[in-house]
């Protein structure tokens, strides 16, 4: 498999002087095409910040970052913005939905950002709800639904943009164990049936192993991959 993933030498910072922080300190990985992977590390380790630089979220201080083997430019926020929309689709822990708007609008967001016809958002977005055995929901409101069902409609809105690349910042942090289960068992299924490459930050060691491989972090560099 090719790399869809190049991170190389990375570095970032936060504050100055005696209150500077090394959120990554040359942190360096290869994430294959089609992969599923576990980020992991102690709390200030560089998990998030890593997932954040991979979304096109946060430019970096120093390094280099290669997707699908072209370069991604990390200092340009207008350069980031683009590519995010069009390559990555990220979930939250907190899932990050509208609360006063319906299931379908919070997963048709994305496509009225790109502006597609109300004809293709309505196909697409009900196909992926059928996907997720949530259409039924579409017309509900996010605090009607439990946190496993909020779970899947924050996948939704990232799998509906048809991005290659899904990164999701502690998805199971918010839900009980058997609502874990059945997260992890849909990222299985989005991976092997769609064939999407998935990162996931997590804390949680039975998380990391469900996925293919897990990469390890402490003090902002990869130790372990």
């Amino acid at each position: 498999m090719e790399n869809i993933i190049e991170l190389k030498d990375v570095h970032k910072y936060y504050g100055k002087g005696d209150g500077l922080v090394r959120a990554l300190n040359g942190a360096t990985l290869d994430i294959k095409e089609g992969e599923m992977c576990a980020v992991m590390g102690k709390s200030g380790s560089g998990k998030s910040t890593l997932l954040y630089v991979m979304a096109g979220l946060n430019k970096v201080d120093k390094g280099d970052y290669r997707f699908q083997d072209k370069p991604v430019n990390l200092k340009n926020p207008n350069a980031l913005s683009r590519f995010r929309k069009d390559n990555i689709g990220l979930i939250v822990q907190n899932f990050a939905l509208i609360e006063d708007q319906t299931v379908f609008y919070n997963v048709a967001l994305p496509l009225k950002y790109k502006g597609l016809s109300r004809k293709k958002i309505q196909k697409r977005v009900m196909k992926v709800l059928e996907m997720l055995e949530i259409s039924d929901k579409a017309r509900n409101y996010p605090g009607q639904l439990s946190g496993g069902q909020q779970q899947r409609v924050s996948i939704a809105r990232a799998l509906v943009k048809k991005a290659e690349v899904l990164l999701a910042d502690e998805p199971t942090g918010s839900v009980d164990e058997a609502t874990e289960d059945n997260i992890m068992a849909l990222f299985r299924k989005i991976n092997t049936e769609l064939g999407k490459t998935i990162v996931i930050v997590t804390h949680d060691e039975k998380v990391g192993n469900l996925c293919d491989r897990v990469i390890r972090l402490s003090d902002g560099r990869v130790v372990n991959a």
